[in-house]
């Protein structure tokens, strides 16, 4: 023991061997779990967001297709179920494709209705006020394959406009 001048005896420091190592044990994987935690969350976020924007720029695609009404009879602007759509900014379908960044097309669904261009006379355009709705269908995979969920869900985004 040593003794500070005109003070208290210090005892001598007690040798602390492999405690530093312990609470790293501990603790890093605890942090991890928070992060990982946070950036699955934010992958959640940011498919739901970029479905609902891929559906909104969809319609809006379509709501101004109807001149000349035979654009709706395109495949990709007809009415229907696109799976694993292709990028194609002249049709429906295509543009949520385009829109869908960073998530593989290959888990992404697109269902169109659109006016049905047979039912209008010939060499005439679709008339304004008909509805076109895009709705697009995500099956989330993890991003981290952390949080594997026995159970997938699917984000899905919706948007309804008349054509013009």
């Amino acid at each position: 023991m040593r003794r500070s001048p005109g003070g208290p005896t210090i005892p001598p420091r007690q040798a602390s061997n492999g405690q530093s190592l312990v609470e790293f044990a501990i603790s890093v994987p605890l942090f991890l779990l928070v992060f990982l935690g946070i950036l699955e969350f934010s992958w959640v976020i940011y498919g739901f967001t970029t479905v609902n924007h891929a559906a909104n720029e969809a319609a809006r695609r379509g709501m101004v297709l109807n001149r000349p009404k035979e654009n709706y009879a395109i495949s990709g602007n007809s009415s229907g179920t696109y799976a694993t759509p292709s990028c194609n900014s002249a049709t429906i379908a295509g543009t949520a494709a385009c829109k869908m960044t960073l998530i593989p097309l290959s888990l992404v669904t697109v269902v169109v209705s659109s006016p049905d261009p047979t039912t209008f006379f010939s060499n005439t355009n679709v008339p304004a006020g008909n509805p076109v709705s895009v709705t697009v269908r995500y099956n989330y995979r993890s991003l981290t394959g952390y949080f594997n969920f026995p159970n997938a869900f699917t984000l899905t985004g919706y948007a309804q406009t008349q054509t013009q």
